[in-house]
């Protein structure tokens, strides 16, 4: 059986790699344009994998590419849906979503699968006859390619936590029809089905948060659904409920029964990540890797429905 390349562009801290390599996919590449991109977690866990090589050799060849442009430059935009006016005078082509989707059709790449928060689609959207626009305008030309917006919240997929994304799923070998239902697990997970599993013994001395005792305090009259600063941040989390998003601004929300905020391998549990994956950096670097990645077991359901077409084309072929 052929043994299927992945690649990843704009791709982060390699989770996507990670959920591909489960499907069976070969990972190969990662090219990372960002400069504040550390590559020592992709190289401790994938030693054989060619980190930051040009787009011409990470995109070339590769039967899946995975990106996950930032998503900072559409929260900065602060424009509503439908409400363009403010839009008019920017260059759709100085977003990294632009970037990405103009490199799979400059190295026609096979098969991509795009990433990003849902409010994306207040400003790139995919049309059937294959262009990609911006605020209505058609702004990029994909004729070769057929498009499947795909709208999921990872705890669907067997994870626990809410994370709500977009998956724009683009192939020129076949047409995308993801059906969710046909790849899900057996059924959806809360916190306490992984977080109690961390034990302190699990933790090094350095890893357990610490707190001032004014903040101990304040998190110790928490009770769940509740934040420390009466915002969506430093909620204390429900033991059997779904975490909330977990993101790459350090916002760790309270364990929910301790006084203090969830653990790098807490979030990292919740995230969906194995236990033998190493993060490298200080707390700060792993939260940032963790709160930005593509959630793993979503990156698998979509890999393995990627693997099936493809393996569903070569046959006819």
């Amino acid at each position: 059986m052929k043994q299927y390349k992945v690649g990843a562009y704009y791709g982060g801290f390699g989770a996507s790699l990670l959920g591909s390599q489960w499907a069976g996919f070969d990972p190969l590449y990662l090219c990372e344009p960002r400069k504040e991109f550390d590559a020592g977690s992709i190289t401790v866990n994938f030693p054989d994998i060619k980190v930051n090589t040009s787009p011409d050799e990470a995109l070339s060849n590769m039967d899946l590419v995975w990106g996950s442009p930032p998503c900072a430059q559409f929260s900065s935009l602060g424009v509503k849906r439908k409400d363009h006016s403010k839009l008019d005078t920017l260059n759709p082509y100085d977003f990294d979503y632009s970037k990405f989707l103009i490199s799979m059709l400059d190295h026609r790449v096979d098969t991509f699968v795009l990433e990003n928060v849902p409010r994306v689609l207040n400003y790139f959207n995919f049309t059937d006859d294959g262009f990609v626009t911006f605020c209505g305008r058609r702004v990029i030309n994909m004729p070769d390619y057929e498009f499947q917006i795909v709208k999921l919240n990872a705890n669907e997929c067997g994870v626990p936590q809410k994370r709500n994304r977009v998956y724009v799923i683009g192939s020129r070998v076949f047409k995308p029809n993801f059906n969710i239902k046909k790849y899900l697990p057996i059924d959806s997970h809360y916190v306490g089905e992984v977080v109690k599993d961390v034990l302190p013994i699990d933790h090094v001395q350095s890893e357990l948060p610490r707190h001032s005792e004014m903040r101990r305090k304040g998190f110790s009259g928490l009770e769940p659904g509740q934040s420390y600063y009466g915002t969506q941040n430093n909620r204390r989390l429900f033991w059997d409920k779904p975490s909330y998003t977990i993101t790459s601004h350090c916002t760790r929300h309270v364990h929910p029964e301790e006084s203090r905020v969830l653990s790098v391998k807490e979030c990292a549990k919740i995230m969906g990540y194995p236990d033998d994956y190493k993060f490298t950096g200080n707390e700060s670097r792993k939260l940032d890797q963790i709160g930005k990645a593509i959630v793993p077991q979503v990156a698998y359901l979509i890999s393995n429905y990627i693997k099936d077409e493809l393996q569903r084309t070569n046959r006819k072929g």
